[in-house]
């Protein structure tokens, strides 16, 4: 049979309809199926349904560190010249006349090493009123701030101990001192404030035997917030 060319044609334009329509289904059969499946992080989903979250946590923790960064002070050994009645020598550099070999040490250092404010209590161990011996030897501390600021303790209960020599008559412990003995109720841990200097003295009197003598000191801290 013979096909005209307007046959032809009229055949073509059907058959191009035809594909377009399957084209078209097809489509929509894939929109479809894709919905089944979503995937994170896919950008440009217009009602957020496809949105995925992530958290990023930080603990910062206090850190309570108060040591002494000088923790001796050793005097030597030495005696008192004869002529004299005493010997005095202390941590604050004093040396008198009557003094005769020992040596002038630093005092104790006590610096707040840490990035927390302490509440420091002090107490030392060994003083009786014989630690010397003689008849009118004697045995002092002192503490004060070398940096000479107002802000490295906030609240001594110590009165009359800052910047001042205070006999030691028995054991500074919480039955002898009042508030526990409290030296300083806000030690503070900036660099430019966190240092505190326990200054000691002995005056020793021409009476006073031989010996060797001791002390310890004793620092407990515990954080401010």
């Amino acid at each position: 049979m013979k096909i005209s060319s307007r046959t032809i044609g009229i055949l073509l334009i059907l058959t191009l309809v035809v594909s377009s329509f399957g084209t078209l289904s097809a489509l929509n059969r894939l929109e479809g199926f894709s919905n089944l499946f979503t995937f994170t992080g896919k950008w440009g989903i217009a009602d957020g349904a496809n949105a995925t979250y992530a958290a990023v946590n930080l603990t910062i923790e206090g850190n309570l560190v108060v040591n002494f960064t000088d923790d001796s002070a050793n005097f030597g050994s030495g005696y008192v010249k004869g002529g004299y009645s005493a010997c005095t020598i202390a941590t604050d550099g004093t040396n008198t006349s009557g003094c005769a070999g020992f040596s002038v040490p630093n005092g104790l250092l006590l610096e707040n090493q840490g990035s927390v404010h302490a509440k420091i209590n002090i107490t030392n161990s060994n003083y009786t009123n014989s630690l010397l011996g003689g008849t009118a030897s004697g045995y002092a501390w002192m503490w004060d701030d070398p940096e000479d600021d107002a802000a490295t303790c906030i609240g001594g209960n110590f009165t009359g101990n800052k910047s001042a020599w205070s006999n030691i008559t028995a054991v500074i412990n919480e039955a002898n001192y009042p508030s526990n003995n409290i030296l300083c109720e806000l030690f503070n841990f900036t660099d430019a404030s966190d240092l505190i200097n326990i200054s000691i003295k002995f005056h020793i009197d021409i009476t006073a035997l031989a010996r060797t003598v001791s002390d310890t000191w004793l620092v407990e801290a515990k954080e401010v917030s």
